[in-house]
């Protein structure tokens, strides 16, 4: 939505782990020095801890990147699994066939063959267990009698599991002991400090493809964005993210303390709503009420069996520009009306009188209801509130003027829902021209199957 308004090829700071993204802080460089390490020495089993949201996926899979070519990887991430369900997935993803096994130990079994022979033929066996706090103790026993396929000289499968700090807690229980001796290397990952965050911040605009002068992210608000999130990578993510989009909904360029402050205390979706509120009164060409010093009416009902006296104490406030109403007398029966003769004429709602008994302006039904329909909605939100107007006599309207009217209506709602789509998505030329063309041939096919539909009843 907003990339190319900032200039990005990209969304930047996306929750998925994608190693593009991965900024190497002094925390993760180590943890990926030392597991990419004990992995390539055939160390056995080696484990990875980190708070929630600290990139712990996002470099194992830098890691799974960066082994050897020889190196075959199974990586496990649905861990609330039984024992026979952990074995199924490993060898899943080593593709072995598992046709026609039915109980664990044969799949122990067809497992063991494939190491025997990924081992003769030079290769690495690699089985990462992410999520691996969620393991029960049970399969976690069993992973350790993995750990006994081996030969004299070296492991068959090189184990890594990676986890929130309570996988630690796990491993350190009595009954885990055997599990947690074998443990040849293990690290925690740590939060970023406020210097890693901004460069954090930077390296992933610079990856999303940011080519601008200056910072996007000014120092206060980097500062402020470590403060708020603690130097957790993905609360740092979602915070940027949402104040990326708070400065496009404003029109701000760069993201200062105020954007930041907005966001971490206020609803943005709401901010968003707000714009779009204020987007929709304005009209194009036309100054709002308020640019004219006026305060907004909502367009009343107007009873044309009431005396003109009282029509015009009813009548609406009209807007700087707008010609002004004057009084009329009373027709014979009592009904006043009130309507620029010329402007009847142009907009085709009737033929004005030319004798001098008949009053200059002349208030009807349909010149309320027109206006009705340019002046918006009804206060409960129907289109076609501003239209209600109640009729005596023969004031009835021609079903021609009623169509117009209800058309207007309809253009001026689709053009408000069209107005909401460019303001957030931002469509391209091209985009844009299209959606106008079908707008308007879905208006002529409406018409035209209205005239159809009123030839056949014969209206």
């Amino acid at each position: 939505m907003y990339e190319k308004y900032y200039g990005l090829k990209e969304p930047p700071f996306q929750l998925t782990p994608d190693p593009r993204f991965l900024y190497m802080s002094s925390s993760h460089q180590e943890a990926f020095a030392q597991m990419s390490l004990g992995l390539r020495m055939r160390r056995g089993f080696v484990v990875l801890s980190g708070e929630v949201g600290t990139g712990k996926t996002t470099l194992i899979r830098a890691i799974m990147q960066n082994l050897d070519s020889d190196s075959q990887v199974a990586l496990i991430f649905h861990t609330l699994l039984s024992a026979k369900g952990l074995l199924q997935n490993i060898c899943k993803e080593y593709q072995i066939q598992t046709e026609g096994l039915d109980n664990k130990d044969d799949y122990v079994m067809r497992l063991h063959e494939f190491l025997i022979d990924l081992y003769g033929s030079g290769g690495t066996a690699v089985l990462i267990i992410d999520e691996a706090h969620n393991l029960k103790e049970e399969v976690l026993e069993e992973i350790r009698l993995l750990s006994n396929l081996e030969t004299p000289e070296s492991k068959l499968i090189q184990i890594c599991l990676v986890g929130q700090p309570e996988l630690l807690e796990t491993l350190a229980k009595p009954e885990l002991r055997q599990l947690n001796q074998r443990i040849s290397l293990r690290y925690q990952l740590k939060n970023m400090n406020a210097q890693e965050t901004a460069e954090y911040i930077h390296h992933r605009l610079e990856v999303a493809g940011l080519q601008m002068l200056g910072d996007l992210f000014t120092r206060e608000a980097m500062t402020m964005v470590h403060d708020l999130t603690g130097g957790v990578p993905r609360n740092i993510n979602i915070l940027c993210e949402n104040a990326l989009v708070m400065g496009y909904v404003r029109g701000v360029k760069q993201i200062g303390r105020d954007i930041i402050d907005a966001v971490a205390h206020e609803d943005i979706y709401q901010e968003i709503e707000n714009v779009l509120s204020r987007s929709r009164s304005i009209v194009p060409g036309r100054p709002t009420l308020q640019e004219a010093g006026q305060e907004q009416v909502a367009p009343a009902a107007v009873n044309l069996s009431q005396p003109a006296s009282a029509i015009e104490a009813n009548t609406p406030i009209i807007s700087k520009g707008e010609q002004a109403l004057e009084p009329a007398a009373h027709h014979a029966n009592g009904d006043a009306k009130f309507e620029p003769a010329e402007a009847i004429e142009q907009q085709g709602w009737g033929t004005p009188s030319t004798s001098p008994e008949q009053p200059r302006y002349r208030q009807s039904f349909e010149g309320q209801a027109r206006r009705a329909a340019e002046d918006g909605l009804g206060d409960d939100g129907n289109a076609f509130a501003g239209a209600n107007i109640s009729t005596g006599g023969n004031h009835l309207p021609h079903e021609s003027q009623w169509g117009r009217q209800v058309s207007r209506a309809i253009i001026r709602q689709l053009m408000q829902e069209l107005e909401d789509y460019i303001i957030l998505k931002k469509p391209s030329a091209g985009k844009i021209t299209a959606m106008f063309i079908i707008l308007f041939l879905s208006y002529v096919i409406a018409i035209l199957s209205a005239i159809l539909l009123m030839q056949y009843l014969q209206i």
